[in-house]
């Protein structure tokens, strides 16, 4: 089952082309409403307050949701139709190897101080 997030962005987004927008403004639209909600865990940083460290978290999740269901599909915006499946592959890849080298270095800096 698609969670509710993806189900706004892709609403969002037809909602965005069905009032004038374009599809690439429309996309881009909702990949920075995502991108700005995310950044909501910043505050949960100095947040002691258990439930705005949980809303925090949940408007950051929903917002990250809305912004995957756009960004999946950016592969087959930017590439020839048949070269989707390879650039699509090379970006889950690259992301992979990102997360591998984050948690190194998050280890190497947890364990300096």
């Amino acid at each position: 089952m698609q969670p509710i997030s993806g189900i706004y962005g892709r609403h969002s987004c037809r909602y965005l082309i069905n009032h004038g927008w374009s599809l690439g403004a429309a996309r881009k639209a909702v990949v920075v409403f995502g991108g700005i909600g995310v950044m909501l865990l910043i505050p949960t940083i100095v947040t002691v307050n258990l439930a705005a460290i949980t809303v925090l978290f949940a408007l950051a999740t929903f917002c990250y949701g809305t912004f995957t269901t756009i960004a999946n599909v950016l592969p087959s915006d930017l590439s020839k139709s048949d070269a989707v499946a390879s650039v699509s592959g090379m970006g889950g890849t690259g992301a992979g190897i990102g997360t591998i080298i984050a948690f190194e270095l998050i280890g190497h800096f947890s364990d300096a101080h």
